[in-house]
């Protein structure tokens, strides 16, 4: 009996489309209940637009190599929105990673990753203390010393509830870039931003902060600890966990919190080079990849329909088609 070799392409490929599919539910299937969640607390139209969000997708994958490319979908660009939120740290990530490469052609910096924080607040506390910190940033840069050794940086917001207190945490966690020349030893780092962050937030206590070294620019040349720290900025500004268990009253304080916040944020160096390599701009729009020739090995990418079922919450197949030359 002849024995018929299996395309290890195509089994590559039938995996990644796997994989894709359960993170594409996982995210929608968070955001259905998000969705609901907002409808409750009166967010109606918001709440609609949500509902929506990614209901129809494409996957695109190669049967010769099994490279995925990819997915389209329209998205509702919510901020709140647990799959918007998951595609943007993505695009984030990608956006981040290109900014350092071509930093760190042209110096040679010091990479550090900070974490400030300021005390646990009611959740009618919240928007009001994150407006604080908003403040407290600004004064923080504006200080001689900052100003002298920060060369660049990019901030994000996030945000966890104790669900046993009903109060949230919000925190900065920024990458920084150090100028060449800075002298400043880990210690002296360490206790300055202590300091720094507690006068430039006006703060009666010692908040905690934690800065971390991070040994190499380059994301492409294996450097963990720099995807982590790049990971861990641009991860979400809440986990979808969180939104689907909070309870109603708290989950609405929360999204009037955040209405119109900025939730990340560029400076210096970093944001000169977003905006050189035409990234200057934070959002994330219709997503379409139409190119359907794989750069990986010049195949022809196969696209697979989906369509988001909401009574078994999942997405399933409508069709599958390759492209024609």
């Amino acid at each position: 009996m002849a024995i018929i070799a299996q395309n290890p392409g195509a089994v590559k490929g039938e995996e990644e489309k796997k994989t894709a599919r359960t993170t594409w539910s996982q995210k929608k299937a968070a955001s259905s209940i998000v969705a609901e969640k907002m409808f409750k607390a009166g967010f109606k139209a918001r709440a609609y637009r949500m509902k929506d969000c990614a209901r129809l997708l494409t996957l695109k994958v190669c049967p010769e190599c099994g490279h995925s490319a990819g997915s389209s979908a329209v998205l509702c660009r919510d901020r709140i929105c647990p799959t918007c939120e998951w595609r943007l740290s993505l695009k984030r990530y990608v956006q981040m990673a290109q900014a350092l490469g071509k930093i760190q052609d042209i110096g040679d910096y010091h990479a550090m990753f900070l974490t400030l924080t300021i005390k646990n607040c009611r959740p009618g506390k919240l928007r009001g203390e994150l407006g604080h910190m908003s403040e407290a940033w600004n004064r923080l840069l504006q200080r001689r010393p900052v100003k002298r050794i920060v060369a660049g940086w990019a901030r994000s917001l996030e945000v966890t509830y104790n669900k046993e207190r009903g109060d949230f945490h919000p925190h900065y966690h920024v990458i920084l870039l150090l100028d060449p020349e800075c002298d400043m030893s880990f210690g002296e780092l360490q206790q300055s931003f202590n300091e720094w962050w507690q006068a430039a937030a006006r703060l009666s206590y010692q908040p905690i902060t934690d800065i971390r070294s991070i040994t190499n620019l380059s994301p492409e040349e294996g450097n963990d600890g720099l995807k982590r720290a790049i990971t861990e900025t641009f991860k979400y500004a809440i986990k979808d966990s969180t939104l689907v268990e909070m309870p109603l009253t708290d989950f609405t304080r929360y999204v009037e919190a955040v209405d119109g916040k900025r939730m990340v944020a560029y400076g210096g160096i970093i944001k000169e080079a977003r905006r050189e390599l035409g990234i200057d701009t934070d959002e994330l729009g219709e997503e379409n990849m139409s190119d359907m020739i794989c750069l990986h090995c010049g195949g022809i990418m196969t696209e697979e329909l989906l369509e988001w079922s909401f009574s078994e919450r999942t997405y399933k197949r409508i069709k599958e088609a390759t492209a024609t030359a």
